[in-house]
């Protein structure tokens, strides 16, 4: 289906610059991978590192 702003994909328009925003770089139909849930930044990135296998997490 093709819109007047000239998506293809259901009306959500596709990334045409380098500035458009993350989400127009999706594929169509991106899935949740996994939620992080913390109370901070720092074991938020705690647990991103643990869950990714890389080393401890050790802010700058």
């Amino acid at each position: 289906m093709t819109d007047p702003r000239g998506s293809d994909s259901g009306g959500r328009a596709r990334a045409t610059s380098p500035c458009a925003s993350a989400r127009d770089l999706l594929d169509d139909g991106p899935s949740l991978i996994h939620v992080f849930d913390a109370d901070t930044w720092e074991l938020a990135m705690a647990q991103y590192h643990a869950y990714m296998g890389w080393g401890p997490y050790r802010p700058a």
